[in-house]
C-alpha cells in the first residue's frame, strides 16, 4: 500500500512545479503556489478520512481505497488530456 501511494502520488510532487512551468508557462512562483495545493489538501483530508474509516469500520476500507484510486486515475487522466494553457 505504501509503495502504491509513493509511486502514484508522492513521486509526482517534485515534478509538479516543473510540469506547470513547461505545460502552462507559469512562473516559478505561480507553479510553486499551485504545487502546494496537494500538501494543503492532504493535511486536511488525512485526519478526516482516518476518522471516517474509524467510524464506518474497516470492512469498508477496501471500498474507500478503490474510491481514492479512482480519483487518482481521473486526476492523472485530466492532467494528460488538458490542452495547453491558452492565456500565456
Amino acid at each position: 500500500m505504501n509503495s502504491l501511494g509513493y509511486s502514484g502520488i508522492n513521486a509526482f510532487y517534485p515534478n509538479l512545479p516543473k510540469f506547470f512551468q513547461q505545460r502552462f508557462n507559469f512562473s516559478n512562483t505561480e507553479a510553486g503556489s499551485i504545487a502546494s495545493i496537494p500538501y494543503v489538501i492532504a493535511s486536511l483530508s488525512v485526519p478526516v478520512f482516518g476518522s471516517v474509516v474509524v467510524q464506518i469500520g474497516e470492512k469498508h476500507y477496501e471500498s474507500l481505497l478503490m474510491f481514492s484510486l479512482t480519483l487518482l486515475s481521473i486526476t492523472y487522466t485530466a492532467y494528460m488530456l488538458l490542452p495547453d494553457w491558452p492565456y500565456c
